[in-house]
């Protein structure tokens, strides 16, 4: 060991002195440093990390002389052999923190050579072009990829301004052999571009790839560089100032895809373009699974086949790609080739074929049945993301006989595979609202005897699980291309019953004691892209549909508050319900558009008023947080609905207000929220939005106590708006809520009935009998004094303005008993008591 480590040093202080006499060397002339040059060559494959770092440095020193005449390409290339031999070691885990410290200096110092590499120095151009362009593509030079990429761009822009008046600056001929490692111009677009997707992963690649791609725009072809000059510092501009979370991934995707499309119509050589769609096949490997950068290579792979015009190799790629299950790929070749793309999934459905697996072999097959339920789940989606992509005409040609009917058939497929019973399967049955079949959770086969263990049944509920989220997402994507195309109306889909059975099955099987899975949240937002397809539901059916969707989320335990779950659990399930909630919006959205009426409109808040009325404070906030969704849907839409007012006003009012001194915040600002909806709907959001806003505000304080006081002042900016038709409307509502179990609540609903009657009771006149009626009901039920009081200020708040009506009202009625009289009769005449 001793010995060992004695050579070793003794390697080290020979490096270190060789690296001492280069720049006396390089003034000498290129012979002495050629010689310096082959002397280090001894140590390039020395196991020694301290000589590795010797050698390095080495190079560093050269790099920062003049190599002319100077064979130094193989310790160019050493500096990436050991940073990928260094990431390799790192990528094992099993280095001790001392070892581990030593290849990330190691990597340190590979990265500082190639950023302080100046390529201005005489003789660089010649040594590292174009060879540099071969640690471009390959995925273990990612890390080294923006100090490669500035010192490749500042060696092609040095090119193109020599031209042939520097001699000195035209790079060494390569030989054959090292021609073959260089990247063709496809690699290098597809490389560069799918970085570029990630701009902010391994360093930030975005940029410096881009700049890169711009300055090797006569090196990928010819025909780009005008529209490169003038698309690339567009993307350039767009992408400075960003910061990862300031980005908009989608958007950023979206500019990237039209780039290539412009440049490949720009191209329009068809060899090149089959080339691109060859490297961007063969690069699939080079980026981590399910990462942005492999999802961004599908999608380009899809333009470029799209942009493909020789049918026999999209036609065989497209097959290809079905097999690897390459599912976004093959949406993306469906603009330009529809029928190749459906007939290549076609083709490859037909070709899964059922194999009986003797008892012997149990686990090969569970595993082959397991295999082919993936591929029909893949299969539907296959279908369904061609539909999004495919030619509008083309697309509702044939939509539901090759389309819709396939993905059914691939999910009964998926069921029989898996030995499910013909209970979980698609009822052939027309739907029915009230008595929709229950698709409960898939059992084990039937045939086993032996009980299934935990660990069979928690595998069951996942297939369950993927299976209808799978099918409801389909079926949400076709609808959706349906309605692009318009077929919204001039298609009818005699599938839809038969999917909104199976969809309301999905969710009736989900359990009530918890929000365990996606199901319910995909399934509310397929119904409501299939509810905008013919043939239409009648009002009715709406109606029932809506019912058993709030009957499947609103009575949902309470979330756990975080903490009690672990943090990340407790997240995940706030995500989860958060995303299922948004999902239950956009379906009263959808259903609301199937009939943009007040009185449709007004039918789903009565739904909804069962929740309001909960002792529960979550299905509460639920519901309030729907209501505030559908008001604020019917807001944005109210001029289409050709209506003058909204006639139910008063009575909406009446329904929410009291609920801004409901127990949670949450609740309090919905109830705002709805109230400032209906403002707009009114048209009086502008004379009140100073006013209002503030008022709003206050509502998240957590003291409730302190509730009432922007409660009465919103009720006195509120109720002056309420129509006299509505006065009715408006009281009867307010004393539903004078009954609400949250005593805030009815303290504030008996408020916002005062408050209405010291504003508008002058306009009352016509409706005294009624609303002493109203009230007169209402003072033999109620029981607690504090609420009973609000009634006899009411009273006396009419007799203030209507003195001779309220008498003669009320002479011809019985008078309420002594004993219900615990709070002082009003006087006809006398002034009302100030509002605080």
């Amino acid at each position: 060991m001793a010995n060992r480590d004695k050579s070793e040093a003794a390697r080290v202080v020979a490096v270190d002195l060789l690296r001492a006499l280069v720049r006396s060397a390089a003034a000498e002339g290129g012979q002495s440093l050629s010689q310096l040059v082959q002397a280090v060559h001894c140590v390039l494959r020395d196991p020694s990390r301290k000589v590795a770092r010797a050698v390095l440095r080495f190079t560093q020193e050269l790099l920062s002389c003049s190599v002319q005449s100077c064979s130094a390409w193989d310790l160019v290339a050493n500096v990436f052999t050991k940073f990928d031999q260094a990431s390799s070691r790192l990528a094992q885990g099993n280095l001790s923190q001392a070892k581990a410290q030593e290849e990330i200096d190691l990597q340190a110092l590979c990265l500082d050579i190639l950023h302080s590499l100046d390529v201005s120095v005489r003789g660089m151009t010649k040594l590292l072009w174009p060879r540099l362009l071969q640690y471009v593509v390959p995925g273990q030079y990612t890390g080294m990829l923006v100090p490669l990429s500035r010192c490749l761009r500042e060696l092609a822009e040095r090119l193109q301004r020599a031209g042939d008046e520097d001699r000195e600056e035209e790079p060494d001929v390569v030989a054959s052999w090292e021609r073959a490692k260089l990247p063709t111009p496809q690699a290098l677009l597809s490389r560069l571009l799918v970085v570029a997707a990630a701009p902010h992963a391994s360093g930030g690649c975005g940029i410096p790839a881009l700049r890169l791609l711009q300055a090797l725009s006569a090196e990928i072809h010819s025909a780009v560089g005008m529209v490169w000059a003038v698309k690339i510092p567009f993307l350039l501009r767009y992408l400075e100032g960003r910061s990862e979370g300031c980005l908009d991934s989608a958007e950023w995707e979206r500019l990237l895809l039209k780039f290539l499309r412009t440049s490949l119509e720009t191209i329009e050589s068809q060899a090149w373009i089959m080339g691109l769609c060859f490297e961007l096949s063969q690069q699939r490997g080079s980026y981590p699974r399910l990462s942005r950068e492999q999802a961004f290579l599908y999608k380009a792979l899809g333009m470029s086949l799209a942009a493909c015009h020789h049918v026999p190799y999209v036609r065989h790629l497209t097959l290809s790609l079905v097999l690897q299950g390459m599912i976004s790929v093959l949406a993306g070749s469906a603009e330009s080739h529809f029928c190749l793309a459906l007939e290549a999934v076609q083709e490859f459905g037909a070709s899964i074929e059922e194999r009986a697996v003797s008892g012997a072999f149990k686990r090969l097959k569970e595993y082959q049945q397991g295999m082919r339920a993936g591929m029909h789940m893949a299969l539907m989606l296959a279908y369904s993301r061609i539909a999004l992509c495919a030619p509008r005409e083309q697309l509702l040609a044939c939509v539901e006989r090759d389309i819709m009917g396939h993905i059914l058939q691939h999910y009964h497929a998926s069921c029989q595979v898996l030995g499910f019973t013909l209970s979980t399967q698609v009822s052939p049955a027309p739907w029915d609202p009230v008595s929709c079949p229950s698709h409960t959770h898939f059992p084990l086969q039937a045939h086993q005897t032996n009980p299934p263990t935990p660990q069979a049944r928690d595998q069951a509920l996942l297939v369950d699980i993927e299976l209808k989220v799978t099918l409801s997402r389909s079926v949400a994507e076709v609808s959706r291309a349906m309605q692009a195309a318009g077929g919204s109306h001039r298609v009818e889909l005699c599938y839809k019953r038969e999917l909104l059975g199976t969809l309301l099955g999905f969710m009736k099987a989900e359990p009530q004691d918890c929000l365990a899975s996606p199901v319910r949240q995909e399934v509310f937002l397929a119904l409501g892209h299939l509810s905008k397809l013919k043939p239409s539901l009648t009002q009715e059916e709406n109606h029932d549909l809506l019912d058993q969707c709030l009957h499947s989320v609103m009575p949902l335990p309470a979330l756990a508050p975080a903490g009690e779950k672990g943090a990340t659990t407790a997240e995940a399930l706030h995500s989860l319900h958060a995303q299922t909630m948004g999902a239950l919006g956009k379906l009263v959205t959808a259903l609301l558009e199937e009939n943009l009426t007040s009185g449709w409109l007004t039918e789903m808040l009565h739904l909804l008023e069962f929740w309001l009325s909960s002792a529960k404070e979550w299905e509460r906030e639920r519901a309030l947080q729907t209501c505030a969704q559908l008001l604020g849907a019917y807001k944005e839409r109210f001029e289409l609905t050709g209506e003058n007012s909204f006639g139910f006003f008063g009575s909406m009012v009446g329904l929410l207000a009291p609920f801004v001194c409901d127990s949670l915040a949450t609740s309090r600002q919905q109830a705002g929220a709805c109230l400032g909806h209906l403002l707009c709907i009114q048209g009086k959001t502008l004379e009140l939005e100073d006013e209002v806003q503030p008022l709003y505000q206050q509502l998240s304080s957590p003291d409730v106590e302190t509730l009432l006081q922007p409660s009465s002042r919103l009720a006195k900016m509120i109720c002056k708006y309420i129509p006299p038709a509505q006065a009715t409307d408006f009281i009867s509502a307010a004393l539903d809520g004078m009954l609400s179990v949250r005593s805030t609540c009815a303290q504030a609903a008996g408020e916002w009935l005062v408050t209405f009657l010291e504003t508008c009771g002058g306009q009352m006149f016509t409706k005294v009998t009624e609303i002493l009626s109203i009230l007169y009901v209402r003072m033999r039920i109620m029981q607690q004094d504090t609420l009973r009081c609000f009634l006899f200020e009411a009273v006396s708040m009419l007799a203030h303005y209507h003195p001779g009506a309220v008498i003669n009202s009320l002479l011809q009625k019985q008078l309420p008993m002594d004993r219900y009289m615990h709070c002082p009769s009003p006087v006809a005449g006398q002034d009302p008591p100030a509002m605080g």
